[in-house]
């Protein structure tokens, strides 16, 4: 090969790196509870469509006052408003 050609090889595989590089940090991204910044351990889908980690949620719903029976986030809710005592009746 050419010393032109081997500069063009190289350039080539550098320019396809750096883009692998930069997919692969887009996916850790992807991969981060925004709670805890950390990878995601036993990732929940919230109705909000956003992601977290089950103990993220369980910590942030806990302190709001919404984790529902038994500290499981997908139970129903034990917040103030949502009790049967504080919801209005439903019209006749």
């Amino acid at each position: 090969m050419a010393e032109g050609e081997d500069m063009q090889t190289f350039t080539s595989i550098m320019d396809a790196l750096v883009r692998i590089s930069t997919s692969m940090k887009n996916m850790e991204k992807e991969l981060l509870c925004p709670v805890c910044q950390e990878m995601y351990k036993q990732p929940l889908v919230l109705p909000c469509t956003h992601n977290v980690c089950q103990a993220c949620a369980r910590e942030v719903l806990g302190q709001q006052g919404y984790v529902g029976h038994g500290g499981d986030p997908s139970s129903e809710p034990t917040s103030p408003a949502s009790t049967p005592s504080t919801r209005s009746p439903p019209p006749p």
